[in-house]
């Protein structure tokens, strides 16, 4: 994005990368015998400033309007927004390399359920440059396996 930075590209590569290393995570514990879950979770479309702070920022006050009122009228609660991530956290059901995230359409809102796991985020190779790139940018090292 340093040539070419779109909003919406950029928020769907990060989210991308969230759940590759969420499951590189899980997979590293689970081969150095950690006792420790890495579970993903989205959040669907929830009703919170991302669109007037994201693609609509800077937009005419009329385009970022409309913008805000279409999502806001197709989006749930920030609250149940958050549902996803707390059953993670809490729910004795959540699995160690799972992925949660609304069970309705199109996983947009509706309560929390398994999620659906891109062939892309199961991409071994980028998970391992991705673990390598985020330890050298951190300067943080995995004592696992």
């Amino acid at each position: 994005s340093e040539r070419d930075y779109r909003p919406m590209r950029a928020y769907a590569r990060t989210k991308l990368a969230m759940l590759v290393f969420a499951l590189e995570l899980d997979r590293r514990a689970r081969a150095g015998a950690r006792d420790l879950a890495s579970i993903g979770a989205h959040p669907g479309w929830a009703r919170t400033d991302i669109v007037t702070s994201g693609p609509g920022e800077g937009a005419p006050g009329l385009k970022a309007r409309v913008m805000d009122l279409c999502f806001r009228a197709v989006a749930q609660s920030a609250e149940e927004g958050a549902l996803p991530s707390l059953y993670a956290a809490m729910a004795p059901e959540a699995r160690s390399g799972g992925y949660y995230g609304p069970s309705g359409w199109d996983e947009r809102r509706g309560p929390p359920a398994p999620a659906r796991i891109f062939p892309q985020a199961l991409d071994r190779d980028a998970a391992a440059r991705l673990w390598a790139m985020s330890e050298e940018l951190t300067g943080t090292r995995f004592s696992g396996a």
